[in-house]
């Protein structure tokens, strides 16, 4: 569970996600998304993969907290999720099975419960154990400069069809 913001821009950070992410990040994005909804309103969204009403999963994650802490997060996420399935699909991949209940989120950021604010600074869920914890500008990194650290330093399986970022060696 995790949100790579590496960029500001939801855009721009679902343009620059490794093949890999773009499939993973989209359900994880979707199971964060529902944490925002009671059961009933999720009563009316589309259902899961499994048919079954979304419920909510990870909800004390540090991310899940993050998207429902303020409205402006949650409408960032929803941003960063559908682009990433228009870079799926710019990608050559299937449509996803979560794209629906994230369109709908989109249409329902007033039914959610999450309270109206600003964006706050994004959630860290990177573990003490990787490597670019340990490497000496990691705490001096604003939010996204300690995901692109990470992407850079820990990511080492990622692959690009295309819109490899510039910042990645």
């Amino acid at each position: 569970m995790n949100i790579f913001c590496i960029d500001s821009c939801p855009i721009q950070s679902a343009r620059w996600l490794c093949d890999i992410h773009l499939s993973k990040m989209e359900v994880e994005s979707a199971q964060m998304l529902a944490n925002c909804f009671n059961s009933e309103t999720l009563a009316d969204a589309p259902k899961a993969k499994s048919g079954n009403v979304r419920k909510h999963s990870y909800y004390n994650h540090p991310c899940s907290i993050w998207v429902r802490e303020t409205k402006e997060n949650m409408i960032w996420l929803i941003l960063h999720a559908l682009e990433m399935e228009e870079e799926r699909l710019r990608r050559g991949f299937n449509p996803h099975f979560s794209a629906s209940f994230i369109e709908w989120c989109a249409g329902n950021v007033e039914r959610s419960l999450v309270p109206d604010g600003k964006q706050t600074d994004f959630a860290i869920a990177i573990s003490e154990d990787k490597d670019c914890r340990k490497h000496p500008a990691f705490n001096l990194l604003d939010s996204v400069g300690k995901y692109r650290l990470y992407y850079s330093l820990d990511k080492k399986f990622a692959k690009w069809t295309q819109n490899k970022p510039n910042w990645i060696g």
